[in-house]
């Protein structure tokens, strides 16, 4: 057995408890996979703000040196969907915020559940715009990379 999911559901939890600095009233977003199929994060970003989407993009694999460890690594990928039909200077400024919000919240210890041994944000977030049919920004995705070590159930 594996802790993984009772983690991705802590970091979940964490994310969508984050209180915006930056228009509050717009909370973080994660639409909730187990009730069946989501639109993808690149299709929505147009009509709402705050879209979370968290993804597997390695592993879990074996966090041993021999190979024989009861440790596992994974590496994750938190994108977060912003709206930015108009006023870029402020969507900038608001995805830096949150992308400060959210990497801080998951460096914090305090929400990781049994089995977590270390959640590093190591590498900067990336930015990938979204054009609609006609080349016209509608969007924007950051996608934060998160590497997390974690141990097999008992």
């Amino acid at each position: 057995m594996s802790y993984f999911p009772t983690i991705v559901d802590a970091m979940v939890s964490t994310i969508q408890a984050l209180t915006p600095s930056r228009y509050p009233t717009q909370p973080f977003i994660v639409p909730d996979r187990d009730e069946g199929p989501v639109t993808p994060l690149e299709a929505r970003v147009g009509s709402q703000s705050r879209i979370v989407e968290i993804r597997l993009d390695l592993g879990p694999g074996d966090d041993g040196a021999a190979g024989i460890s009861d440790r596992h690594r994974a590496d994750l990928s938190i994108s977060i969907g912003y709206s930015t039909a108009d006023r870029m200077r402020w969507h900038d400024v608001v995805r830096a915020q949150d992308c400060e919000a959210v990497q801080g919240a998951l460096r914090d210890p305090s929400w990781w559940p049994v089995g977590v041994y270390s959640l590093e944000v190591l590498d900067p977030a990336t930015h990938v715009v979204i054009e609609d049919e006609t080349g016209r920004e509608v969007g924007r995705i950051v996608t934060i990379p998160v590497t997390l070590r974690y141990e097999s159930e008992p």
